[in-house]
């Protein structure tokens, strides 16, 4: 039981009501990303990745089964807007935990494997919000 008090007290110790640079990987059902988030003070943050992305995936019935891997880099820059309350309420801080607002830029080249897609590069630009 006192190792779990002490627990509790050094993470409430620790929060931090600013947000932090560090790198991470995201595997979600679009790609896979080596990201890095730069602090930019105390509430901004650009987040720039590389990865590759599937950004097609289906089924035609003229081809069958298509879809493409395409090498991609990103930046986005986040704005976190309630890391002050949550410290104040001895809530998870580290890692940017907490909510923000975002737009993502995110540029594809051409595929790197593609069956019964188009092979063509773009350009991916929305707005996001989300939690950490």
């Amino acid at each position: 039981m006192k190792k779990l008090v002490f627990i509790f007290i050094w993470l409430a110790a620790n929060a931090r009501a600013e947000v932090r640079s560090g790198c991470s990987f995201t595997v979600n059902t679009t790609g896979v990303t080596c990201n890095y988030e730069q602090s930019l003070g105390e509430k901004f943050t650009v987040t720039g990745r590389a990865g590759l992305w599937s950004p097609y995936m289906g089924w035609s019935s003229s081809s069958g089964f298509g879809f493409s891997i395409n090498p991609g880099a990103g930046v986005e820059p986040r704005y976190y807007y309630n890391l002050k309350q949550r410290a104040a309420r001895n809530r998870n801080t580290n890692h940017n935990a907490g909510n923000y607002w975002a737009v993502d830029g995110t540029y594809l080249f051409k595929p790197a494997v593609s069956r019964g897609a188009v092979k063509q590069s773009g350009v991916l630009n929305a707005p996001n919000w989300g939690l950490r």
